[in-house]
């Protein structure tokens, strides 16, 4: 069980709570700028199917699409911790301790996150009926042609067998269906997922101790999660295999002046470029073949 003085040291953390806010605000942000990509090649995404691939714990697309209007389905590969049987998987899979952190953050991290996207979204947020189901993308429950539109958020960077997903996400959309993905690059500063904190496309980065672009180098503080370190060209290679491509651009950057003349030479040396090492993300939109 959580230390009671953790749990002290949580009720006060005010900093971890207006950084949840501001990842409200952020993924706000992805979700109209995603509606703007999408609606020129969809209409109106009100009553469109809708499949959101690695939703997270918070699961904001599907809940931001859902309360929009769309019939929007969420799946991710781990238990989404919204109610007593999440729970329990996540107690019969990671024991006591990870159920009562997952608890803990729900109770404590995620209430102040809700309320800044409920506070900041256009529209009234609908939470009941959300649609989230635990499954593994490269394996969709779903029959051909289920769906209108296919998004992920930063997640296809952490699945090990992304064409088998990209075959799967071909395979349910519909012809003339749209694929949204934003993928997080590996090599970008952010990309080792080992840093504490960042808002992307500002300056605004909390490195914590660990070396810039240490996932590249030594690796002293590995990621705590699964990553496939896919590099951006082979990520096009892999989509242009299923899918025509309408759009493929930066999404977000990091910031310059980490990247000094040294650690740019040494990691040039190691085959990195330097568009490569600043370059947070992209954005892809596309049809399937």
């Amino acid at each position: 069980m959580p230390n009671p003085l953790n749990l002290f040291r949580w009720l006060a953390d005010t900093e971890q709570r207006e950084r949840r806010r501001q990842q409200a605000r952020h993924d706000l942000r992805i979700f109209q700028d995603l509606c703007a990509r999408v609606e020129p090649f969809l209409g109106p995404l009100q009553g469109q199917r809708v499949l959101d691939v690695g939703c997270g714990r918070t699961y904001p697309l599907t809940l931001l699409f859902h309360s929009l209007g769309a019939r929007v389905t969420g799946i991710d590969i781990a238990p989404i911790p919204r109610d007593a049987r999440a729970f329990w998987e996540i107690f019969r899979e990671g024991g006591a301790r990870a159920a009562a952190s997952s608890l803990a953050t729900r109770l404590l991290w995620d209430r102040p996150y809700y309320r800044e996207l409920a506070r900041a979204a256009p529209f009234p947020l609908r939470p009941r009926g959300v649609d989230l189901r635990r499954m593994d993308a490269a394996a969709l429950a779903f029959p051909d042609g289920t769906f209108d539109l296919a998004v992920s958020n930063a997640a296809l960077e952490h699945m090990p067998d992304v064409p088998a997903v990209l075959r799967e996400l071909r395979r349910v959309l519909r012809p003339g269906g749209i694929l949204h993905v934003e993928i997080h690059l590996f090599p970008s500063l952010s990309g080792g997922h080992n840093i504490p904190w960042s808002v992307p496309g500002t300056e605004v980065v909390d490195l914590g101790g660990v070396p810039p672009w240490d996932h590249l180098r030594e690796n002293r503080f590995p990621a705590p999660v699964f990553l496939n370190r896919l590099r951006e060209h082979e990520y096009r290679d892999m989509v242009e295999r299923e899918f025509r491509v309408l759009l493929w651009e930066a999404e977000f950057w990091e910031p310059e002046h980490l990247l000094t003349p040294a650690l740019e030479a040494e990691l040039t040396a190691k085959g990195y470029t330097r568009e490569e090492l600043l370059k947070r993300s992209v954005v892809v939109v596309a049809q399937p073949r």
